[in-house]
């Protein structure tokens, strides 16, 4: 876990926020299924910090056994942004 951490973080550190936005997308799921949930809030928190324009990239991911919001539980103006990655 250590070693993809750091992978990634050497990684988006020479790429432009818009060009890493797949890999924080990416990053996002491998925490949902291998890390903890103070390394999730963490990374979403980031997430949130980089991308304030609202692109949620982390709509429709579960944590462990907990589900997100369908579709039609999530309000229009909240649901998936068409230039976020999915």
């Amino acid at each position: 876990m250590v070693d993809a951490r750091a992978l990634f973080e050497r990684t988006v550190s020479k790429l432009a926020p818009q060009a890493a936005k797949p890999l924080f997308d990416r990053f996002y799921m491998y925490e949902c299924q291998y890390g903890d949930s103070a390394a999730i809030r963490k990374l979403s928190k980031r997430i949130a910090d980089l991308y304030p324009e609202g692109c949620s990239l982390m709509t429709r991911r579960s944590h462990g056994r907990i589900q997100p919001p369908a579709d039609y539980d999530t309000p229009l103006a909240l649901r998936h942004q068409p230039d976020c990655p999915s």
